[in-house]
């Protein structure tokens, strides 16, 4: 039996991920901090589809929790399959407005915990595959996104060394979203730089992540779903 974890997987774009590996055959194991309600629907939706779901509540800034994520994981399933670093914070602000606090907060979740998942589960995988889930904002490096490019961009950058540490019995990509489903004031301004003039949605992120599953011959790569966005500055 294939199996996924994934972190963020109650809502958005984590909750379309959870859903298309269950279709395709895998047993679920996410997690959530605070939207527990939308986490149960998730886990009902998944056994819906006859596929086990195991969900876990914490915060993943404490890396004791994530080890005990690690180990509940190990002791319900034989194996991970596929590990996906979905969840993220997102975080507005320049230089000037940044404080110590926001630094160490973004980058916590952003790039600290996804490190750390990878490095626990690796080490109980003999084979499969992470996938992280990065930005478009890693590679343009928004000036007003200044702490959430530079996460993203360090989750990129980690994505192509841990490509290279673990193969070649694990393969590591990214995906790096664009203007995903937003309803705002700022709607038309995301896709003034964007070729195919439409803003994309969770379930391409889905489909993007089992492409890269399925794809055995794909590692240390950044897939980019974002309409074209990324060939702007």
């Amino acid at each position: 039996m294939k199996t996924l974890f994934i972190t963020g997987g109650a809502k958005r774009i984590g909750r379309e991920i959870v859903l298309k590996f269950a279709r395709e055959g895998f047993d679920i194991c996410f997690t959530y901090l605070k939207s527990e309600k939308e986490a149960f629907k998730t886990k009902e939706d998944v056994e819906s589809i006859g596929r086990k779901c195991v969900i876990l509540k914490g915060d993943l800034r404490d890396l004791n929790t994530i080890l005990k994520w690690r180990d509940q994981f190990f002791k319900e399933f034989e194996k991970c399959d596929c590990l996906i670093n979905n969840a993220a914070l997102f975080y507005k602000g320049n230089l000037k407005e940044l404080t110590e606090k926001d630094f160490d907060e973004i980058m916590s979740v952003n790039l600290k915990a996804p490190l750390f998942i990878s490095k626990y589960f690796s080490e109980k995988m003999k084979e499969g595959v992470i996938i992280n889930i990065a930005d478009v904002a890693g590679k343009v490096l928004w000036k007003d996104y200044l702490i959430y490019s530079l996460s993203k961009a360090s989750l990129i950058a980690l994505t192509k060394i841990l490509a290279k540490e673990l193969a070649p019995s694990i393969r590591v990509c990214a995906i790096a979203p664009g203007v995903i489903l937003i309803d705002s004031p700022q709607k038309e301004k995301a896709l003034k730089k964007v070729p195919l003039k439409k803003m994309g949605n969770p379930e391409d992120i889905a489909e993007a992540c089992f492409f890269i599953y399925k794809n055995n011959y794909i590692t240390g790569t950044v897939l980019y779903i974002d309409g074209g966005r990324s060939i702007y500055g």
